[in-house]
C-alpha cells in the first residue's frame, strides 16, 4: 500500500502506517509536507492568492504517481486534505491502484476549502469520513463510494 499523509505522531497517517505494518502490509509512506516545501513568502502567496494551493502540488502529485508506478501497490490511501491533483489520481487509477481517502478534515471549511482539492475528491474510488455532516455533501460532489468511519 502507498500511504499519503503526515508521518508526525499527532497525525492519523503515522497511526495508519503503524497499523498496516502490524497487520503485515508492506507500506510505502509519502510525506505530504514535501508538497508545502517552499520559502515562507511563496507558501503565503500560493495559499492566499492561488486557492490554498501547496507550493509543490504538481511535483508532489507526479511523485505519488511515480511511486505507484514503481511500487505497484494494490491501494493508495490518502489522509486529510492530501495534496494530490485530479490528473494524478486519474493516472493512478489507470495503473489499477484503488484510490481511497480518509478525509479527516472538512473540505467545506472556509479555512481549508480549495478548488483543486474539491475537483480531485470525486476521483477516489472510496472516501471515508468521520463527519456524518459531510456525507451528503460528498454525494452531491460526485464521490462514488462514501463511508462513515469514526475516529477510533
Amino acid at each position: 500500500m502507498v500511504l499519503v499523509g503526515n508521518p508526525d505522531s499527532v497525525h492519523i497517517g503515522s497511526h495508519l502506517a503503524e497499523a498496516a505494518a502490524a497487520a503485515g502490509y508492506h507500506v510505502r509512506f509519502e510525506d505530504v509536507r514535501v508538497a508545502y516545501d517552499a520559502s515562507a513568502w511563496r507558501q503565503r502567496i500560493d495559499w492566499w492568492l492561488c486557492g490554498r494551493r501547496p507550493s509543490r502540488l504538481r511535483q508532489f502529485s507526479a511523485a505519488v504517481v511515480e511511486v505507484c508506478r514503481s511500487f505497484r501497490p494494490e491501494w493508495m490511501v490518502s489522509t486529510g486534505l492530501a495534496p494530490i491533483e485530479a490528473g494524478a489520481l486519474e493516472a493512478i487509477g489507470t495503473l489499477g491502484v484503488r484510490r481511497m481517502s480518509y478525509l479527516t478534515d472538512d473540505p467545506w471549511n472556509r479555512a481549508h476549502r480549495a478548488g483543486w482539492f474539491m475537483s480531485a475528491l470525486p476521483l477516489y474510488d472510496a472516501v471515508f469520513s468521520p463527519r456524518r455532516a459531510n456525507l451528503e455533501d460528498l454525494r452531491r460532489l460526485g464521490c462514488r463510494r462514501i463511508c462513515y468511519l469514526p475516529f477510533a
